[in-house]
């Protein structure tokens, strides 16, 4: 017994007529010494009027008398969204099928409501002569052998590959070069409906020789992706189809797109000596893909996965590509150049205050600026002593005042040796003051002296 199987179904439109409305799966059959007996799934997206009312749909194979096979399936497609379609071919004796050595059959379905057909084409063991079946002997009085197939299996699934092209893209494929031989391979396709958001029936499944072929799909309005499939046969079974992705999504109905990549010019990476940049930040590619880049100077600049080092000041060159996803061609290699330059040094100067002062003293201000005219930074390394609260140079003790002067540099300048400065704090010194009231003397002595009340300082 040999079983042949295999379905590719797709979503039926929302209204036809006739055959147009009706898909079909891919046939199943089974032979023996008998009979081969062929079923199909058919969908069905039909309106009324059908059926009684419209004609009923009449099934037969072609070649074959109603003697010699017979068919049965739906018969009102607008009532019917899913069904089955049965035919049986007798084999031997005086009822049996004529078409002695044929490997295939195809199943009609003819509709009275407008005379439409639809044809599905299946494979199966070869017919064998009317005696091989039953009890009738030749004209040399032996038996006829029946016809066997020269297959033990169905074939392995097809090859496909895709390829896009300035049209769209081009479905190409071929018979499997190991396991059983193929000796016919069926194709199709859907396509989406980007206005009704569906997938469309499946076009009628092509039958072509075993051997290499293609088919070339063309962009149409409103339909933005396309699914195709094709799948081998022979006497002995069908293979698994083979589809456009693993995941049956289907791929874009478009023309073969090819991407370029210019220099970024919407990024400001800081491009000086000792920074990096992200790749991104230098060169963009026009359809959006990921970027490669290989440095043409190594020694100035160095690219470690996407993000580019700068090592030494000078022209940086770098060959950037992009990668290809789907029909999306990666750029070619395109060089773009750009300028790295050292940052400048600076140095923090004398600082512009005295070298003592006493502790009474008030808002001694901090203003220094580097010789590249950034400001400098102060920080007190002895807050006991001295405190710095903002710009300003406040004392709280005697003794040595140290500030930290730091400046940290910009995208332009490295930073500024930190440098330190001392500074006295002193006691206040003591002052005495002769007071006068009348006759009577007194002496105040202090950091700061006054006369009691009523006493004058003497002059």
């Amino acid at each position: 017994m040999v079983i042949l199987f295999g379905v590719l179904s797709g979503a039926p439109t929302a209204s036809a007529a006739g055959s147009s409305c009706i898909s079909l799966g891919y046939p199943s059959v089974v032979s023996s010494s008998t009979s081969i007996q062929m079923t199909v799934s058919v969908t069905s997206s039909c309106k009324a009027p059908f059926g009684l009312s419209g004609g009923g749909p009449v099934y037969s194979i072609l070649g074959e008398s109603s003697l010699s096979s017979s068919c049965s399936g739906p018969y009102d497609y607008s009532l019917l969204s899913y069904g089955t379609i049965t035919c049986r071919i007798s084999l031997g004796g005086s009822l049996g099928s004529s078409r002695i050595g044929a490997t295939s059959s195809t199943l009609q379905i003819w509709f009275a409501y407008d005379s439409s057909t639809k044809q599905v084409t299946f494979s199966h063991s070869a017919i064998p002569s009317s005696s091989s079946g039953g009890s009738s002997s030749s004209s040399s009085g032996g038996t006829a052998a029946p016809v066997t197939p020269s297959c033990s299996s169905a074939p392995g699934i097809p090859n496909l590959t895709i390829e896009w092209n300035a049209i769209g893209p081009k479905f190409n494929f071929s018979p499997s070069a190991t396991g059983q031989k193929a000796t016919a391979l069926f194709w199709s396709y859907s396509l989406w409906n980007s206005i009704t958001r569906n997938w469309e029936d499946w076009v009628d499944w092509k039958k072509e020789n075993p051997s290499t072929g293609s088919y070339q799909a063309t962009p149409q309005t409103g339909k933005t992706k396309i699914a195709f499939g094709v799948q081998a046969a022979n006497a002995c079974g069908a293979s698994a189809v083979a589809r456009e992705r693993d995941d049956l999504t289907g791929i874009p109905l478009t023309p073969k797109q090819q991407d370029a990549i210019s220099r970024n010019i919407t990024a400001s990476p800081d491009l000086k000596v000792g920074f990096d940049a992200d790749l991104y930040q230098l060169a963009e590619s026009k359809l959006n893909l990921d970027l490669l880049a290989k440095s043409q100077t190594p020694a100035i600049c160095s690219v470690n996965q996407t993000q580019v080092i700068f090592n030494e000041a000078g022209l940086c060159r770098l060959l950037v590509s992009s990668v290809t996803e789907q029909y999306e061609f990666g750029a070619e290699p395109t060089e773009i150049s750009f300028e790295i330059t050292k940052k400048v040094s600076q140095n923090i100067p004398e600082i512009n205050l005295n070298s003592s002062y006493y502790l009474s003293t008030k808002n001694v201000e901090l203003s220094l600026r580097t010789d590249a005219a950034l400001t400098v930074r102060f920080k007190s390394l002895s807050p006991k002593i001295c405190q710095v609260l903002g710009s300003t140079l406040a004392f709280v003790s005697t003794g040595s005042c140290i500030l930290e002067a730091s400046q940290e540099g910009d995208t332009s300048t490295l930073p500024a040796p930190v440098r330190n400065f001392e500074i006295w704090i002193d006691s206040d010194p003591i002052k005495t003051l002769t007071c006068m009231k009348g006759k009577l003397t007194k002496k105040v002595t202090g950091v700061n002296p006054k006369c009691p009340a009523g006493y004058k300082v003497k002059k």
